[in-house]
């Protein structure tokens, strides 16, 4: 294709200085003939001494004719994927769309992973790493800088590329067990759909926790805006209840965040009126 006909990437280069399209993720076994199937593109830039970076999801092409690829910038709630360095930040995505983002610069040093809805990312759920500046777990991998991540197909495991030590971590859950000491946190609590989902007015929120924790339970929407913290304190192990009201609320798409001690489950809600 050529050049002139390239989609540009948002926020990319200005003709100042240098920009790179450090790493891209396609959905395995994504349907790449529709036009609404997205791909994930991770960027750093240097123009005139500002140094800037991010994701984009791209969309509107096709594998036939990707010049009709339009992106735009992902946003977060913590502004993790608003890339401040000038290092490679590694991604890969699931069957489930899900975006796994490797955080290499000193102030992340972790590996999170992203719901992405439209162009704004939730995080739910972040690797066992001894050194994250978000949540340093103690016996973590003592990773310094993740520079890249791949799944095998079965997606149970994760292998996560330390540039700065030159090696190699391997992250495994589910069948195979949870590596590095890791708290097996997926049994430890569990966010149920809510029900009913899609809902009109009221819908009932419902986890069950196995031991005594530190729990926040919040509401936000598609944009990141906190919409209601519906839990915030220390919970006995149990399973509770709690009914979110939408008669003040919009139609629309919503994220229901249960944090348990360093771990985070989220859930998407429709709201139709």
């Amino acid at each position: 294709m050529p050049l002139d006909l390239h989609p540009i990437e948002p926020g990319g280069h200005d003709g100042t200085g240098i920009s790179i399209i450090r790493d891209i993720a396609t959905i395995p076994g994504a349907d790449y003939t529709d036009p609404e199937t997205p791909f994930y593109t991770s960027r750093n830039s240097d123009s005139t001494g500002t140094i800037g970076g991010g994701i984009a999801v791209w969309k509107g092409g096709t594998e036939n004719s990707p010049k009709d690829y339009s992106g735009q910038r992902v946003t977060d709630l913590a502004s993790d994927l608003a890339f401040l360095s000038w290092t490679p930040y590694g991604i890969a995505a699931d069957r489930s769309g899900n975006l796994y983002v490797c955080g290499t610069d000193t102030n992340r040093r972790w590996v999170k992973v992203f719901s992405i809805v439209g162009t704004f990312a939730m995080e739910i759920e972040e690797f066992p790493c001894k050194y994250s500046k978000s949540t340093p777990v103690s016996d973590g991998a003592p990773i310094l800088a993740p520079a890249d991540i791949a799944l095998n197909d079965a997606e149970n495991i994760a292998y996560v590329i330390d540039y700065e030590a030159k090696k190699a971590f391997i992250f495994t859950k589910g069948d195979v067990g949870i590596d590095l000491n890791d708290t097996n946190f997926d049994h430890t609590f569990k966010l149920f759909p809510n029900y009913p989902n899609p809902f009109n007015v009221r819908t009932i929120i419902s986890y069950r926790i196995s031991e005594k924790s530190r729990v926040e339970l919040s509401v936000y929407d598609i944009l990141g805006n906190l919409i209601v913290t519906l839990v915030n304190e220390e919970q006995e192990g149990g399973t509770y209840e709690f009914e979110l009201s939408g008669e003040k609320l919009s139609s629309g798409i919503y994220f229901c965040r249960l944090k348990v001690g360093n771990h985070v489950e989220v859930n998407k809600m429709i709201l139709l009126k």
